[in-house]
């Protein structure tokens, strides 16, 4: 059986593959099974950032990977702590960040924060927007402004309502005494490269603002440098209180990051969350 065979056989069908195997890669260039060579636009969804096989990542996982491969996150490990400190200060300066292996689990676990954050008050609904997309986990489905992305699947959490993008008056009309949060990619990746205006983000961040709000940042796809600066955000002129990161973070590898304000750091507590594999060594070297 050749490749396509075993995967057809084996592979659970939810993807609708092209037909050509890759099985090398260098730079920004890609080789299938048959040795022909293709240039790379596709970048596995957002992900090869530094292209394919750069020979300094290509160096550190070799390094970790002699060296410790995974522990839990029951103990201490210096390649966690190492990138943990440079996410922050490159973003909010103060903080703490989360680590996971994608970008639904980074965006679960800013939904959780959201939540635990508006518990006290009775405060639990999140504000989202049409044609949004934030995961296919339920929850991050749940989140997620798309109806084709639904189907079947129901019923989905509660606690979700859509806005309009680059709309104030259609967000201001959901906000309620039991909102909590606003979740917004500042670019619709998915949804079509729909970007928020920079008027619209400051009226967010001033909703937010006057009404205790936390305002999240979903950066999965548009943040570390696809739009030149290494956060979306920074075009701005505003913070979000929380930002979700993954794809190019790791090049590659699974690693997901919700990066969290010095005011919301202490929301979540020892049990409220975790991960087993959740900030791979191998991934954050």
């Amino acid at each position: 059986m050749n490749i396509a065979d075993l995967e057809k056989e084996y592979i659970l069908q939810t993807y609708k593959r092209q037909n050509v195997a890759f099985i090398k890669g260098k730079d920004k260039y890609l080789w299938d099974s048959n040795g022909r060579k293709y240039l790379d636009f596709f970048t596995g969804i957002s992900v090869s950032n530094m292209g394919h096989c750069h020979k300094k990542i290509v160096a550190a996982i070799k390094k970790q990977s002699g060296k410790l491969i995974h522990v839990s996150n029951h103990y201490y490990t210096e390649p966690q702590a190492k990138l943990a400190e440079l996410l922050v200060r490159k973003s909010f300066k103060k903080g703490r960040v989360f680590l996971s292996n994608s970008g639904a689990e980074a965006n679960e676990c800013a939904i959780k924060l959201a939540r635990k954050y508006g518990n006290p008050k009775g405060r639990y609904e999140i504000i989202s927007f049409e044609n949004s997309f934030h995961g296919r986990t339920m929850a991050t489905l749940s989140a997620t402004g798309q109806k084709k992305f639904h189907q079947h699947f129901d019923p989905f959490l509660t606690g979700f309502k859509f806005a309009k993008l680059n709309d104030i008056a259609s967000v201001k009309k959901l906000v309620d005494k039991r909102t909590c949060a606003i979740f917004i990619e500042p670019i619709q990746g998915e949804g079509g490269i729909c970007a928020a205006n920079r008027k619209f983000l400051h009226e967010l961040r001033a909703l937010c603002n006057k009404n205790k709000l936390m305002l999240i940042f979903d950066e999965i796809q548009c943040g570390l440098g696809r739009t030149g600066k290494l956060f979306a955000y920074k075009y701005y002129g505003i913070e979000p209180d929380v930002m979700t990161l993954a794809k190019s973070i790791a090049n590659g590898l699974p690693l997901g990051i919700t990066v969290i304000k010095e005011k919301y750091e202490n929301v979540l507590g020892f049990g409220d969350h975790g991960s087993t594999f959740g900030g791979n060594l191998v991934s954050c070297a």
